[in-house]
């Protein structure tokens, strides 16, 4: 909002116009970037209304189906960056990126993290699924809390599965102790004096 202030000239919300907030919106080259400023433009000048500091008038017209800018529609891909994004194709992604996993403890677990990584969790979900979140009750499942609380699952396929079930084998070979359905479903490598080792910490 400061820059809108200082792009406008004014200070106080009541002195903004449409055609000002406008300019400033449409100065923004990327779809998004354009959108966000809208939408941080008309959330700012509503805490406005509701403290009598600005014109309700104005909101309504920013707003309003009739402002070009409103309807900006959003961009995915990096379509618009200065450095668009690059996608691998299935080849790429299912046989060189993988084939550089080993057959070791690490190699297997960094398989298995690039492949719940394809299978569309984030990084956080991933630090976060626990052993229990494998279900192999009929068709094994993946499930876990993922963003805002909503519960997520993905199918588990034959070779994640295969994988999964090497993977956990070593891991509660290496832990000397069967595995407990809280466990992280994947181990973390120590830093510093352990990582030289491989050592691994769960």
């Amino acid at each position: 909002m400061t820059a809108l202030f200082a792009f406008a000239g004014v200070s106080h919300p009541r002195r903004l116009s449409e055609a000002v907030v406008n300019q400033w919106v449409g100065q923004a080259r990327a779809n998004n970037t354009r959108r966000g400023r809208m939408a941080r433009a008309c959330a700012f000048l509503r805490w406005c209304v509701r403290h009598g500091e600005a014109d309700p008038a104005l909101v309504e017209d920013l707003q309003s189906r009739e402002n070009p800018l409103r309807a900006t529609p959003p961009i995915y891909g990096k379509l618009q960056g200065k450095y668009p994004a690059r996608w691998l194709s299935h080849e790429e992604v299912f046989g060189t990126l993988l084939d550089v996993c080993d057959e070791s403890d690490v190699g297997r677990r960094d398989e298995l993290i690039l492949r719940l990584g394809l299978a569309g969790m984030r990084v956080s979900e991933i630090q976060h699924i626990t052993v229990g979140g494998l279900v192999v009750g009929g068709e094994p499942v993946l499930q876990w809390i993922g963003k805002k609380s909503r519960p997520r699952r993905v199918a588990v396929g034959p070779a994640l599965f295969s994988l999964l079930t090497d993977y956990l084998d070593r891991y509660g070979a290496a832990a000397g102790r069967p595995l407990d359905l809280g466990d992280p479903l994947v181990c973390r490598q120590k830093t510093g004096a352990h990582a030289a080792t491989g050592a691994s910490v769960c």
